[in-house]
């Protein structure tokens, strides 16, 4: 059973489980980064301490660098996150295509996010353009954008293991018929050795019962 071992690999199927994991958590991780982002820069125009606001400063900056790392991994496949496959035409579509555009919309809020901290204090009012729109996004477009992706990454990772699964216990059953086919066989021929040492058992006996041999 070593064929079966080797293709049933355990340790293969728990690399290719962590690695959609991986993704699906990233992914996931980008839609609660936005809204912490959004939170963040709510906090930073109505503050009215400039400690806080310094710390909101900070946590923004944070938050805006791990988004965009994370979006670089996840489209450009780093392998330092285990992501060793680049991801699939419909996932790519999504990023770079209509109706999503997600690459665009993540690159611009990243954007807007950093425009608005060079801003001076008495710029960052309520009704400033930039946290509009970073309000809007994270409440509107981009979020209905990373729910559509992590849902096809749910969606593929689900199917993948599907196909996985039936690929191996396809293999497994080929395997089994074969060594099946092949134990009949040495059965058979196990069979044809006994019938035949009978025959000639049975020869001998008879020729010994012969009158005109005695």
């Amino acid at each position: 059973m070593m064929a079966v071992s080797n293709y049933f690999n355990l340790e293969e199927i728990t690399t290719a489980r962590k690695v959609s994991a991986a993704v699906i958590n990233i992914s996931g991780r980008q839609r609660m980064l936005s809204q912490r982002s959004a939170f963040f820069c709510m906090r930073l125009v109505c503050s009215k301490n400039a400690a806080e606001k310094e710390k909101l400063q900070h946590n923004l900056l944070e938050t805006i660098a791990l988004m965009e790392q994370s979006h670089k991994d996840l489209i450009n496949t780093n392998h330092s996150i285990n992501l060793l496959s680049p991801p699939s035409p419909t996932v790519r579509a999504m990023y770079f295509e209509a109706p999503l555009h997600l690459d665009k919309k993540v690159r611009e809020y990243i954007d807007r996010i950093k425009a608005l901290l060079q801003l001076p204090d008495p710029e960052l009012t309520p009704d400033n353009p930039h946290l509009q729109y970073i309000v809007e996004a994270a409440g509107g477009e981009l979020l209905a954008a990373f729910d559509a992706v992590v849902s096809q990454y749910q969606e593929e990772a689900k199917s993948n293991n599907l196909k996985s699964i039936s690929s191996r216990l396809n293999f497994i059953k080929k395997v089994v018929l074969r060594r099946l086919k092949q134990k009949l066989t040495q059965l058979s021929s196990i069979a044809r050795c006994a019938n035949l040492k009978k025959l000639k058992l049975n020869s001998s006996t008879a020729k010994k019962c012969l009158p005109w041999e005695r």
